[in-house]
């Protein structure tokens, strides 16, 4: 629900029939996908559903279907443990374009790998990470980013509001037994 539904028309069409109708341009889209923690397009590369929470937005159904990886996707559900997941973060100052990139290293305050910068809105300060889950459940105090001049950057991740599971378990990746 936050983020509303996108519509796709040739150019010069209208033919969209809903009664209440927000148009937005891509860079407002994009700020806002990335303080809900989703992830599209190239950013899902070379990760599992899982770490990119479709179990919790609904997008992987565990009792049918027939789609690659689905094997694995539900051995981790059921039996594994996850380890990490995408998260959105918010960057703690301003940036220029070029401060931060998507790859970017993220550590602790000893300098211990937390995880990787997936993708930046470096004008709103916001972006996705895919990090280590106790990084973001308090055990961590500190989280940085060395940029390409040798900066360190804090960045602040957090948990959707609006979609996290409120019966998540840091212990095990997953939202327990209880609906969530």
């Amino acid at each position: 629900r936050e983020l509303g539904m996108r519509y796709i028309q040739k150019n010069g069409q209208n033919n969209f029939n809903r009664s209440t109708k927000f148009e937005t341009d891509n860079f407002s889209y994009e700020t806002l996908r990335m303080e809900n923690g989703i992830c599209e397009g190239q950013e899902l590369r070379n990760l599992t559903p899982i770490e990119c929470n479709l179990d919790f937005l609904g997008y992987i159904s565990f009792a049918k279907g027939c789609y690659i990886g689905q094997e694995l996707t539900a051995r981790t559900h059921f039996k594994g443990i996850i380890r990490k997941r995408i998260f959105p973060i918010k960057i703690n100052c301003s940036l220029n374009d070029t401060a931060l990139q998507a790859g970017n290293v993220v550590t602790d305050e000893n300098d211990s790998k937390m995880g990787e910068l997936i993708a930046l809105n470096s004008q709103n300060n916001v972006g996705l990470a895919m990090l280590k889950i106790e990084s973001v459940e308090g055990a961590v105090q500190k989280l940085k980013v060395l940029a390409k001049d040798g900066q360190q950057i804090e960045i602040s991740p957090f948990k959707p509001k609006s979609w996290w599971p409120k019966n998540f378990d840091p212990k095990t990746g997953k939202a327990s037994a209880a609906k969530t």
